[in-house]
């Protein structure tokens, strides 16, 4: 289920929420906050990470095994 990313406005008072909230979609999200008596500045859909991207460190002798092989498919 996706993830939302709000900022809103409590009715009465006027305070200002960031928060986030689970829903099946943008409709379905802001229909929940205006249930809790909250009107709706911003939201957006928070996508999230599926795997690794980052990634970690080569070693030296790693990194010249590569650019020897690398070298070699080039020329060939």
């Amino acid at each position: 289920m996706p993830s939302f990313a709000y900022v809103a406005r409590e009715t009465g008072s006027g305070a200002e929420i960031s928060s986030s909230l689970d829903a099946a979609t943008g409709q379905a999200a802001i229909m929940a906050l205006l249930k809790r008596n909250l009107l709706v500045v911003s939201i957006q859909e928070q996508i999230g990470q599926k795997g690794r991207i980052g990634g970690g460190s080569v070693g030296l002798t790693g990194l010249v095994i590569f650019t020897r092989q690398l070298a070699t498919m080039i020329t060939a």
